[in-house]
């Protein structure tokens, strides 16, 4: 588990099966699948809600073969990943739109608004399909407010 591949146990999120259902469309099925790794069992519950509150804009992303991966790393490994990607310019968290993974570092889980801020901004970076600061920061500003209600 030294190595930054090894990531343990996966907790599954569809965006639009947390409700229980699936939006058809004919031949292809629109849901983006979303995994949790290295969080607790809380860290989990309050992605999944945030994720869930989320959804009706993630929805609308194209669904592809890979899930979405959000992970979730000891402050040790997550420089290192921040290192592999040169996301130089972040402190707690970055995507990578390519690779179709968030990387949180566990900092993150100090407070509710710091998770809400950096969650959302991830996941903005995904609905936009963007690697702008400003067009996630748009988005991520009404999964926020959504998130802020349903999440308490």
């Amino acid at each position: 588990m030294n190595q930054l591949g090894s990531f343990g146990a996966q907790k599954r999120f569809s965006l639009l099966g947390l409700a229980g259902f699936l939006l058809l469309f004919p031949g292809e099925i629109l849901a983006v699948e979303l995994l949790v790794t290295g969080a607790t069992p809380e860290q989990e519950q309050l992605i999944g809600c945030i994720v869930e509150s989320a959804g009706e804009e993630l929805q609308k992303m194209a669904a592809s073969e890979a899930p979405l991966m959000l992970i979730v790393l000891n402050r040790e490994k997550f420089l290192k990943a921040r290192r592999l990607f040169r996301a130089y310019k972040t402190e707690n968290a970055f995507s990578s739109l390519s690779a179709r993974r968030i990387y949180l570092s566990a900092r993150v889980f100090a407070n509710f608004d710091k998770v809400l801020k950096y969650v959302a901004h991830e996941l903005g970076h995904f609905e936009t399909n963007s690697l702008f600061e400003r067009n996630a920061e748009l988005k991520a500003s009404s999964i926020r407010r959504k998130a802020r209600r349903a999440c308490r």
